[in-house]
């Protein structure tokens, strides 16, 4: 399982003036500010919100805060640290 996460794993990026990262938060960082200026806002109107918020499922607040109970696993935590 971990070679795979390897295969699948960006290691490295690179902007469009040449300069390389190779750091994950810089990765990230790089990454958003690419998407960020290709996509740019996207605007829409009240309806269309309204729209949006009447299709999209409610959100139960209780079986979020059922799963904070659990207690932390130490495979979550590796995880986390990776």
């Amino acid at each position: 399982m971990r070679r795979r996460r390897e295969v699948r794993e960006i290691s490295q990026v690179q902007d469009s003036h040449g300069n390389t990262y190779a750091m994950p938060i810089e990765i990230t960082d790089k990454c958003m500010t690419h998407l960020c200026k290709k996509y740019g806002p996207i605007y829409a109107d009240n309806a269309s919100m309204s729209t949006l918020l009447n299709i999209i499922n409610p959100v139960c607040l209780t079986k979020y805060a059922e799963l904070l109970e659990n207690p932390i696993t130490s495979e979550e935590i590796l995880t986390a640290l990776r």
